[in-house]
């Protein structure tokens, strides 16, 4: 392409006039015939009012609109050629209960396109314990199980561990972690600086998480400070301090919130080392962000824009350098969306999460498997999570570009008020005393709480929809079963056992971060060395960790086993009043609303006469009916229709589908009808009665 070609007149369209705001609602309001325009705008859980369009006025005027990729407020991201210099790392999580699972199912992921090494660790570990001393349902759940170095041997046989970032989970016992792995990579003779290792724990969002710690927050800076010590003069290329957003979302937290909580969370560790002395160059670098992935897709692009240019602000305040602003992000799809049920649904909310999140300028993502909320992952579930990445990179050419978003008005305006939200949350903090402060006296926790039950309240009456769950499910679904393990949980303990007992480390004495990495060289545990590492036992409120499905999912659950046990599903007869089109629109949702607990309709083509109706009720065998007809004919004879059923039938549970007057409500209700279905109506609540009531729900 010549460059006479290139240039490209900006006025080519100057000759079309541009519409001014009143002309566009004026040409609006006339195609909503008569319907005010602000009934196109949207309330979000983040306190913002989200408009039907945006014009240039509304991002003209921000600070941040004349930054360019690399520089700045660093809201176009941290390296000036975005992803189409450094793509995203493709970090997928590998779950794998011993060592030589994992190994296997690293290898192969690895060969399809794995390029940052991504290990969880299981409940044992995060306690702190070995497979042999720990509740036998925790070793080898949601991870790895991991005793000493001869584990890292296994899990990383045949792998260049120099080539690949290493990015390690385990709650509270990471930095112990990490020292195993030093003391690995000491054994096997590789050069620490070439290694690229991300080994920190987050002390607040684990805390807010699992409401406990084994050491009080001093102890934890204790800890920050000897890692960020040791690999400043040993590898400059570990990040020993994590701040997740994670902990927060997954108890149904706004963007604002998890943005806003895990700024204050980054600030309070920041602060705290730097009044240890150590500089703010080590301590910036030595910090890395984790945020979840939710599903708003624009605001989460948002999310992330606005994180770096918070960060930038705060670390320019300590006065740090431009290399020291950059923050670098992990993220993972959200936990808190995604279902039991229609699981392959899950495969959708990951790809726009994902799309989301690249836009929105990671440095490595997580996609999680469509079976996650069921099992542990199996290899096809992996690979659809994993190429799922690769074909937005690849083939949606998102490795290609720099900050897609840049430039949109509704995007920029909403990075700055997401930024500014956000940053007014930080203070609230801030005045409480910090993010430590903030957790014990359950600010944090109450502030999160109240948007969670406005979440839940609307996925409730089902004002949100979670597709296969809420709305539209399928009750002929043939659920996910578990996969049988290669080894035995058992044998893995017998494993540690054995292995403990001819490794005596009984002497060692941990004063220093090299007394840990020595420790693990000759021979000690994780548990060995953990119990050398806490101090008192902290207690805090958790967060109130939810999935938003869980509620219809227990229902849904409880249906089952009733079916189990009893042989029949329960029933609900669909009272159909008149010809098809004058019953089937409120028919079809009455289906769907009961659909949601499990129970199944039977339906018909209508009935002309309360006797009709009432004689096909009583013969159905259902245990509910549902009176469905237009509002002329609960008029006409809805009264009477109820009362024939329950003259016919009073031990079933009688429902109308409608919202009716105040005066005939009452009239209905007093004939015999139970409740009223509507779109307002909280279907949740309605579909616990009735199961409690029909002995479904215990």
């Amino acid at each position: 392409m010549t460059e006479e070609k290139q240039n490209i007149d900006l006025n080519i369209f100057s000759e079309f006039p541009v519409p001014k705001m009143e002309e566009w609602i004026e040409t609006v309001e006339k195609s909503l015939k008569g319907i005010p325009v602000n009934r196109l705008y949207t309330h979000t859980y983040e306190g913002i009012q989200l408009k039907p369009i945006y014009l240039k006025e509304d991002a003209s005027h921000l600070l941040h609109m004349s930054d360019l990729p690399g520089e700045g407020s660093y809201v176009r991201g941290t390296q000036r050629l975005g992803n189409a210099g450094t793509p995203w790392k493709v970090a997928q999580e590998i779950y794998g209960e011993t060592p030589e699972m994992y190994n296997e199912r690293l290898k192969k992921d690895i060969e399809r396109g794995l390029t940052m090494i991504n290990i969880p660790f299981d409940e044992a570990v995060q306690n702190g314990l070995d497979a042999d001393e720990a509740n036998s349902d925790s070793v080898g759940k949601n991870g790895m199980s991991f005793t000493s170095i001869e584990d890292w041997k296994i899990a990383l046989n045949g792998i260049d561990i120099t080539k690949y970032p290493i990015y390690l989970q385990a709650g509270y016992s990471t930095s112990v972690l990490l020292a195993s792995f030093l003391a690995f990579a000491d054994k096997e003779s590789v050069n620490k600086n070439k290694l690229t290792v991300f080994g920190g724990f987050d002390y607040f969002g684990t805390l807010a998480m699992t409401s406990t710690a084994p050491f009080d927050y001093e102890r934890a800076l204790d800890l920050y400070e000897q890692t960020t010590n040791w690999t400043v003069k040993h590898a400059s290329n570990i990040r020993t301090i994590l701040i997740q957003g994670e902990p927060y979302a997954r108890a149904g937290a706004s963007a604002v919130q998890e943005l806003g909580f895990a700024i204050s969370a980054g600030v309070e560790i920041l602060r705290s080392l730097v009044d240890r002395g150590i500089g703010i160059e080590q301590a910036a670098k030595q910090i890395y962000f984790s945020f979840s992935i939710g599903s708003n897709v624009f605001m989460e692009i948002a999310k992330f824009r606005s994180a770096k240019m918070i960060w930038a602000k705060i670390i320019e305040a300590f006065g740090g350098s431009e290399e020291a602003k950059k923050m670098y992000i992990h993220a993972r799809t959200s936990t808190y969306n995604k279902t039991k049920f229609d699981p392959y649904v899950n495969m959708l909310r990951t790809t726009t999460e994902a799309f989301s999140a690249a836009v929105g300028g990671v440095d490595s993502m997580h996609v999680a498997p469509f079976d996650e909320p069921v099992r542990n992952p199996d290899e096809f579930s992996r690979r659809i999570s994993r190429n799922t990445q690769i074909i937005l990179q690849e083939e949606s050419q998102l490795n290609k570009v720099a900050d897609p978003a840049g430039g949109s008005w509704y995007v920029e305006s909403l990075t700055n008020e997401l930024a500014e939200k956000a940053w007014n949350l930080f203070t609230q903090v801030e005045q409480h005393g910090g993010m430590n402060a903030a957790l014990k006296n359950d600010f944090v926790q109450s502030n999160i709480a109240n948007i969670a039950n406005k979440r839940q309240l609307d996925y409730e009456i089902r004002k949100s929809r979670i597709v296969g769950t809420n709305m539209y499910p399928n009750l002929d679904e043939k659920r996910l079963s578990s996969h049988e393990e290669q080894q035995t949980i058992q044998g893995r303990i017998e494993e540690v056992s054995i292995y403990k007992s001819g490794n005596d480390v009984s002497g060692i004495k941990i004063e220093t971060y090299n007394d840990m990495i020595n420790a693990f060289r000759n021979g000690a545990t994780i548990g060995k060395v953990m119990s050398h590492i806490g101090n008192k036992m902290i207690t805090i409120n958790p967060l109130s960790i939810r999935r938003a499905a869980e509620s219809f999912e227990q229902l849904r659950e409880a249906m089952d086993k009733y079916v189990q046990k009893n042989g029949l599903k329960p029933k609900v007869f669909l009272a159909n009043l008149g010809p098809i089109p004058k019953h089937k629109a409120r028919a079809d949702f009455v289906s769907g609303f009961f659909a949601a607990g499990g129970f199944e309709s039977i339906t018909n083509d209508g009935f002309l006469t309360a006797e009709e109706v009432a004689k096909a009720t009583s013969e159905s065998g259902a245990i509910a009916a549902v009176i469905c007809g237009s509002d002329e004919s609960y008029l006409e004879i809805g009264t009477e229709v109820a009362k024939q059923i329950k003259e016919q039938s009073e031990h079933m549970k009688l429902y109308l589908a409608g919202n009716p007057t105040e005066d005939l409500a009452d009239k209905l209700k007093v004939a015999g009808v139970d409740e009223f279905v509507h779109l307002k109506a909280n279907c949740y609540d309605i579909l616990v009665r009735l199961q409690e009531a029909k002995g479904v729900l215990a």
